[in-house]
Order: C-alpha cells, then sequence, then structure tokens
C-alpha cells in the first residue's frame, strides 16, 4: 500500500541524495497507476524527485522535469521505470503511450516518462548505450 496511491508512496520518489525533495506531481501518479494496472505487475521507480543539486549530480539536462524545487512552486513530472519481465522496457513503452505519455525515453535499464507541459515538445527518445 502506498501513501500517494494504492501501489505507490512519496519515499519511492524521493530524491537520492538525502536532502528530502519528494514533490511529485499528482498526476504523474496517476500515470504510473495507470500504467501499473495494465502491466498487471509492479514498477520499480529508478529515479523520481531530484533537488536542482542531484540534478546536476548525475548529469540530468537543465530544466529537468526530475527536478522537484518547493521553493520555486516547482513538482517533478518525470519518473524512471523498471519492471520485471523479458519485454519489460517495450511493455513500459506501450502502457505509456497507452495512458498519454507523449515524453518517454528508453535506456539500458529503464524507461523514462514525463507529463513536462513546459516542454511541450512530445518525443520518443534513446539514451546512449553506457560503457
Amino acid at each position: 500500500m502506498g501513501d500517494l496511491s494504492p501501489h505507490f508512496s512519496r519515499s519511492e520518489f524521493r530524491c537520492r541524495c538525502g536532502c528530502g525533495a519528494d514533490a511529485v506531481a499528482p498526476a504523474l501518479v496517476e500515470r504510473l497507476e495507470e500504467i501499473r494496472a495494465i502491466l498487471e505487475r509492479p514498477v520499480l521507480i529508478r529515479s523520481g524527485c531530484r533537488c536542482p543539486a542531484h540534478n546536476r549530480a548525475v548529469g540530468g539536462k537543465s530544466g529537468s522535469a526530475h527536478v522537484a524545487d518547493p521553493a520555486r512552486r516547482q513538482w517533478c513530472t518525470a519518473a524512471d521505470l523498471a519492471v520485471a519481465g523479458d519485454a519489460a522496457r517495450w511493455d513500459v513503452v506501450l502502457a505509456a503511450i497507452r495512458v498519454g505519455i507523449c515524453r518517454i525515453g528508453v535506456a539500458e535499464g529503464f524507461v523514462h516518462v514525463d507529463i513536462d507541459r513546459a516542454n511541450s515538445e512530445d518525443r520518443l527518445w534513446l539514451y546512449p548505450p553506457r560503457g
């Protein structure tokens, strides 16, 4: 049981640097619940909210949808998702499209989804392979 929705908790979205930033947009959580219902299996949040400093430290782009900055009334509108299964990333991409998410990035170990309306460009992209 989550404290944000039936399957997601605020702690899953909290900035990994330990600062406590966790201002996730309710609309994102709603879309993630819809994705989980379609997939019928757990969805792991690999990266949710980031404070501006942590976003820079992990190489996040300026204006990242991951950034949650309560001082500027800015909500996190992105999450990097992972699920178990042979075609897991493909399944997440299809589910995200089905629930109306139009900004999707595919990496080796996760799928980035965001509902950032400040960046109106709808797109699908691939992250370069690591290594």
